[in-house]
């Protein structure tokens, strides 16, 4: 576990230190299982020697019992073994499992983040604060790009919101005036937008063109 895997899921510096803090104790938990099943199968081995030795001696004069103890050390073998293949299987779940949850817990952490930015920026930019959620809920999180506690690219992913709830804004930004000149065609007519372009346009651009964003909204 690395501090700038954290930093990139947006993770504040609190957090990461207790995410890192969790996790080593969760490594040394880990080797102390491990260092745990290592005294076992020493002790283990230590028994299957002296009981080959045993045999041995025994082989020479009893060769019942010999087969016996063979059999007994096979299984001593077998037991041991599976007690460590169980050891290593639960410690690779166990580190599987901790950084599932330290991923979830990061994304968890830059979504939090950034509903919040989203609620400061909406807040700031007049949105009645009754309305602040519902507002919210209409930005798609996932195109939110944070610069610490600020949006990047909050004109952007702001403006197809600014207009559909644009009732629920007070600044001029959002709500606009009639410009005095609108965007004329050849013709002499107000020019036409698609839903596409107001989307894709900025609140000064909404502002600016309010006339032509209100026809393009009526088709």
């Amino acid at each position: 576990m690395k501090r700038e895997f954290l930093k990139r899921l947006g993770i504040d510096p609190e957090t990461m230190q207790q995410i890192l803090d969790q996790h080593g104790q969760s490594i040394e938990v880990l080797h102390d299982q491990i260092a745990e099943h290592k005294e076992t199968i020493k002790a283990q081995k230590a028994e299957i020697k002296e009981l080959t030795e045993t045999n041995q001696q025994i082989a020479d004069d009893e060769a019942g019992e010999s087969a016996k103890l063979k059999a007994t050390i096979s299984e001593m073998e077998k037991a041991h073994k599976t007690a460590l293949e169980e050891a290593q299987k639960a410690a690779a779940d166990e580190k599987a499992a901790h950084e599932a949850t330290v991923k979830t817990h990061g994304e968890a952490e830059t979504k939090r983040n950034k509903r919040e930015a989203v609620l400061r920026q909406l807040k700031a930019d007049g949105a009645n604060e009754k309305f602040l959620n519902t507002v919210a809920l209409a930005v798609n999180m996932d195109d939110v790009e944070l610069d610490g506690d600020t949006i990047k690219n909050w004109d952007k992913v702001s403006a197809s919101v600014k207009v559909e709830h644009a009732n629920v804004f007070t600044t001029a930004e959002v709500v606009g005036t009639k410009p005095a000149t609108p965007p004329k065609d050849t013709t002499g007519s107000t020019a036409t937008l698609t839903r596409e372009q107001v989307k894709n346009m900025t609140p000064a651009d909404i502002n600016k063109n309010w006339e032509a964003v209100q026809a393009a909204l009526k088709d």
